[in-house]
């Protein structure tokens, strides 16, 4: 492992060299020449006339050289000449290939400058060496020179490829253009400075904040060099989008992004929502997106997303005039980003409305963090996620369904107030998810986003934050708050996803109505294990809504099922959570096992005559003789009188009403359970729920419920109440 960090770090090192040398060749070059004409010089023997011996001499004597100086003069005439043609050349293609504005960046090129004078310096210095040609040093410095201006060539060759480079230029407007945004703040304050104070007033005026907003704002000639560059990129990205060159446009899209940023550095003060500049550059990047609208450029759409996407999160630096939440800045991004979005996803470019919505979603997330609120983030996923439904596209509303999801699990990490940013976002879900199983999307679209198979990319995320939020340290003043909030959130989330079961129930939908199901049941058996501290009742709210919402779906679904004679998993699931939750609530909430009691022998009463063979309504009555021997097995009196009595009820009902009474079923359904989860191999989550718990029961206590159930059967209370005591023991 040493080794191999040892590699890498001398790998970036060379990396680093590379550029640093690349960055920097001109002046290194340039200082090696000078350090070699000045050691051709006099200056060795002008110092020590002993020293002299070691001066550099390329010409030993000067017999026969003036032929050579006058060659060499003519070689430097002609460089000089093809030089100064190829830099007109180079000037008239940048301005025909991308704009006449980069005219002004060529015209500050100091090193085009800097060649053309190293030519005509050496020009001159060959013709004074021919007048003087006497002189042995004045020669040598001559062909040193000459000899210097074929690498200074090379170096110009190299620069020329710079200049047309259309990424160059971008970078060398990017430098100029955040060097004049920085220099902005200095000026405001000169043009302060430079106001005279008529009187006190006036001078109090000058010396608030709000002047300096206003001259910021309104003096035009501050914004005036920043727009201009900003021009020259967006003219470069123009010509690039047209030509079909990527690269050169990610890379002025990322340079516009640092422009923003550096820019919106400066002002996180100020709190004007208007801002010129930022609405400037907002229609540059606009103009670009059109283009591609019309190209048909799916990646380019993509690439000016996640630019709003930058400029977005660095304008949540921004300081609001609310007491939470991002300031109009940031919504107007937002707002920007949303109507590309629905652009997109109108002409059918699906992958760039979805990128839209990641691009909000990230947004809203680094509001949430800064500012405690996500501002428009989640309405406007809702809307394209809306939008993506109407097409009929699963991708794009599954896309949404998981942004909204991260958005709510940042809200309730924040510990946000459950009635603003968590309410919302929750029913954004809801609404979102319910129209998604209108239109029969359902099946991918919340399979993929709120009930995957692995929980922590599922709804159920908030559920462990909530209750890390409860369970973390903290000072002990903070307990009732904290317990509270996850109880708050918890009851807005069950809403949600009853909302969602029971409309997936209505719609005959079982697939949806299944997930939903498991959720549910993970979430409430995680409700009931929970310990607390100030609130004595814990979820217990929470878990009795949960039986109540299974309880309704179970009766749209399974009617629905009997009604078609269809077979249908979804009922049986239904009714295995409800007998969990009332298995695990046993030791602490026995109120939630008999409502799941209550629960089960309401289903089943009412499924009497619908199921016509009989046998489904007879295997959820096998539930409550479940619950039953496993409160038996606990000596929990109550539970075991009031299982006894609803299945006895339902007996009664059940050979009266039922079309095809199957006569002792739901007796062999609980031994059949029994030995499912004992002796058979099931699957993890099926252990996971109350088939968990079988284990920990003897076959005594099936039979010894039984023989209870048959006990009240007989009609003689008395001798019932002997069999349970003595049962009981």
């Amino acid at each position: 492992m040493k080794k191999e960090k040892a590699r890498f770090s001398l790998l970036g090192l060379g990396v680093r060299v590379e550029e640093n040398f690349k960055t920097h060749y001109f002046w290194l070059l340039a200082s090696f020449y000078a350090v070699c004409l000045l050691w051709s010089s006099r200056l060795l023997a002008s110092v020590r006339p002993n020293l002299d011996m070691y001066t550099l001499r390329l010409a030993p004597d000067i017999s026969g050289i003036q032929p050579i100086l006058s060659i060499t003069g003519e070689i430097l005439a002609t460089i000089l000449a093809i030089s100064f043609s190829i830099s007109i050349v180079v000037v008239q293609h940048a301005a025909s290939s991308y704009t006449a504005s980069i005219l002004d960046m060529y015209r500050r090129d100091y090193l085009t400058l800097i060649f053309f004078f190293y030519y005509v310096g050496s020009l001159v210095l060959t013709i004074i060496a021919l007048q003087f040609s006497t002189d042995l040093y004045l020669v040598n410095m001559t062909l040193v020179t000459f000899l210097f201006s074929f690498l200074f060539l090379l170096v110009q060759f190299f620069h020329i490829i710079d200049l047309i480079d259309p990424r160059n230029i971008i970078e060398k407007a990017k430098k100029q253009c955040i060097k004049d945004v920085k220099s902005i703040p200095s000026k405001v304050q000169a043009i302060i400075r430079s106001k005279k104070r008529a009187n006190t007033p006036e001078r109090l005026l000058i010396e608030t904040p709000l002047y300096w907003q206003f001259v910021f704002h309104n003096e035009t000639t501050l914004q005036n060099p920043i727009k201009k560059q900003v021009l020259l990129i967006n003219d470069v990205i123009t010509k690039a989008v047209s030509r079909r060159e990527i690269e050169t446009s990610i890379r002025g899209f990322e340079a516009l992004s640092k422009i923003i940023e550096s820019y919106v550095a400066i002002r996180q003060e100020d709190t004007t929502s208007d801002d010129e500049f930022l609405q400037y550059a907002y229609n540059q990047l606009l103009s670009v997106f059109n283009m591609g609208l019309d190209n048909k450029d799916a990646a380019l759409m993509q690439e000016i997303m996640n630019t709003f996407k930058k400029i977005g999160c660095s304008t949540t630096n921004i300081k609001s005039l609310a007491h939470s939440g991002p300031n109009l800045t940031t919504n107007l991004v937002m707002t920007h980003i949303r109507n590309l979005g629905r652009m997109a996803i109108e002409r059918d470019f699906f992958d760039a409305s979805v990128s839209a919505i990641a691009s909000l979603k990230t947004v809203g997330i680094t509001a949430i963090q800064k500012t405690r609120g996500e501002g428009l983030a989640s309405h406007y996923v809702l809307e394209i996620g809306k939008s993506g439904v109407q097409k009929r596209d699963w991708y794009v509303s599954s896309n949404a369904l998981s942004a909204l999801r991260e958005l709510l699990c940042e809200a309730v990490s924040a510990r946000i107030d459950i009635h603003s940013e968590p309410t919302v976002i929750l029913e954004h879900i809801e609404e979102l998810s319910i129209l998604s199983i209108q239109k029969g999307l359902d099946k991918n679209t919340l399979q993929l986003s709120l009930f995957p198979m692995f929980p922590e990319f599922s709804i159920q995320k908030v559920v462990w934050i909530a209750l890390r939020l409860k369970n973390e340290e903290y000072p002990e003043i903070e307990t009732y708050p904290r317990e509270q909030y996850s109880k708050n959130v918890l009851s807005r989330l069950i809403q949600t996803i009853g909302g969602i079961a029971i409309f997936s129930s209505k719609q005959h939908s079982p697939l949806t109505l299944g997930w939903v199901v498991d959720c549910l049941t993970d979430i409430t058996l995680l409700m009931i294990k929970e310990k607390f501290k100030a609130l004595k009742e814990g979820y217990k709210t929470e878990v009795l809504r949960v039986v109540t919402i299974l309880k309704t779906a179970y009766l749209e679904i399974a009617g629905y099922s009997f009604d078609n004679e269809w077979f249908l998993p979804i009922p049986g699931e239904i009714s295995d959570a409800i007998t969990s939750i009332a298995v695990f609530a046993l030791e602490s909430q026995k109120e939630v096992t008999i409502e799941c009691l209550d629960a089960l022998h309401e289903m089943c009463l009412g499924m009497i005559k619908r199921d016509k063979l009989g046998y489904d309504v007879a295997r959820c009555a096998a539930r409550m003789g479940t619950i039953g021997a496993f409160a038996l097995s606990k000596n929990e009196s109550i539970v075991v009188d009031k299982a006894v009595e609803m299945l006895t009820d339902f007996d009664k009902n059940y050979l009266q009403d039922s079309p095809s009474p199957q006569k002792g079923e739901y007796i062999g359904e609980i031994k059949r359970l029994y030995e499912h989860f004992n002796t058979e191999y099931v699957m993890m989550e099926e252990t996971e729920a109350f088939g968990s718990l079988y284990k920990t029961i003897e076959p005594t206590n099936i039979d010894s419920f039984i023989k209870l159930y048959e006990q009240k059967q007989q009609h003689t209370p008395r001798a019932s109440r002997r069999a349970r005591k003595r049962i009981l023991g």
